[in-house]
């Protein structure tokens, strides 16, 4: 039953405030973090008024918060602005790509460090008298994209870590360019500290999943493109790197652990979907990032078999193996091959990868 709500008013009939919100957010189409800021609930609190009561996390929204939502809706519905210092970008709204392969040295760090160097040299298709802008989040605990970005850890500026304890406690993030800026770069970074393990240890899981989400809508508005380098390794936070994602690109090389891990991720894409946690995400390309050639027997051999298996987002073009990638990412500032060695054909190779990612749909 509907109850509806003037100043002043109390709840004249019995019903359940917890439907009449998600009624209010589906019709309005509301975020977690909106609804936050309507009634002062934090969004970790405001995602248990939201999940299904026979769910171990399930908490009954208080009457004061449908109040403030009846109320939000009587004055017209006004529209919720995350409050910023900096204007976002005219119109734009980034793509979030997550590279990510459970199986450790599958060469998801240097492919976000070639294609965010190399988008950024690129034309902004929302406004093409500017290049894109493009930060680089780095969701690994091992910090090899921060640590090649930012050789000194006393250089480093807002971290996932700064977000991961302000997101939790409620509180919004009010963007600053200079927070994700560093002169020497070509990008903004986004960076990984030695807390973030901790950090993230400290999250309940149900929540932790959308975590990376809702802190990258901070971000968005002020990008064109945003990538992500995941992880190698599961858990809820691995989740939450794909949760994150418009698009998920899973590099691998041919060996069996890396095909393992490439299914693994499909997996989670599908589990994602299906739960309406992220209904846009999807696999947009699945590429070999480092062979050998000409291509040895068994190396073609596992080509094949994803190809066959994955036809629709298998990238024909593999990385070649060659020491000119490690050499432009080793430099500092680090250089995509594109730039570093642009007559090699382990440039074109990434140029055609890239094309592929940005034109799947």
């Amino acid at each position: 039953m509907r109850a509806l709500f003037s100043k002043g008013e109390y709840m004249t009939e019995v019903m359940d405030c917890n439907d009449r919100i998600k009624e209010i957010r589906a019709d309005k189409k509301l975020k977690h973090a909106d609804i936050s800021e309507i009634t002062g609930y934090s969004p970790n609190t405001v995602k248990k008024w939201l999940t299904a009561k026979d769910s171990k996390h399930y908490q009954v929204a208080p009457v004061q918060a449908l109040k403030l939502m009846e109320q939000w809706l009587s004055e017209g519905a006004k529209p919720i602005f995350q409050m910023s210092t900096e204007p976002s970008l005219p119109s734009a709204l980034a793509e979030v790509w997550a590279l990510t392969n459970h199986k450790g040295g599958s060469g998801k760090t240097t492919s976000v460090i070639n294609f965010a160097l190399m988008l950024s040299k690129q034309n902004s298709e929302i406004d093409p008298t500017r290049k894109n802008n493009v930060l680089i989040v780095d969701a690994d605990f091992q910090q090899n994209a921060t640590k090649s970005l930012v050789p000194f850890p006393n250089d480093i500026k807002l971290s996932i870590s700064d977000l991961l304890r302000l997101n939790d406690s409620g509180k919004t993030y009010s963007y600053k360019k200079s927070d994700v800026k560093y002169d020497v770069l070509g990008v903004d970074l986004l960076a990984a500290t030695n807390t973030m393990s901790s950090d993230i240890a400290g999250i309940e899981p149900h929540d932790l999943v959308f975590a990376l989400k809702e802190i990258l809508e901070w971000f968005k508005p002020h990008y064109d493109y945003i990538l992500i380098d995941g992880l190698p390794s599961k858990g809820s936070w691995y989740v939450s790197v794909i949760a994150a994602a418009d698009k998920v690109v899973i590099p691998f090389k041919p060996n069996k652990f890396d095909v393992w891990g490439v299914s693994d991720v499909f997996e989670h894409v599908k589990k994602l979907r299906i739960r309406e946690i992220n209904k846009k995400v999807r696999v947009a390309a699945v590429f070999c990032s480092d062979v050998a050639r000409p291509y040895r027997i068994l190396d073609k051999v596992i080509l094949e078999e994803v190809q066959d298996r994955y036809p629709d987002v298998f990238c024909p073009t593999t990385i070649k193996n060659t020491v000119k990638v490690k050499e432009g990412c080793d430099a500092y500032p680090p250089q995509s091959v594109a730039d570093y060695d642009p007559k090699h054909d382990v440039a074109e190779d990434y140029r055609q990868v890239l094309d592929f990612i940005k034109n799947a749909k």
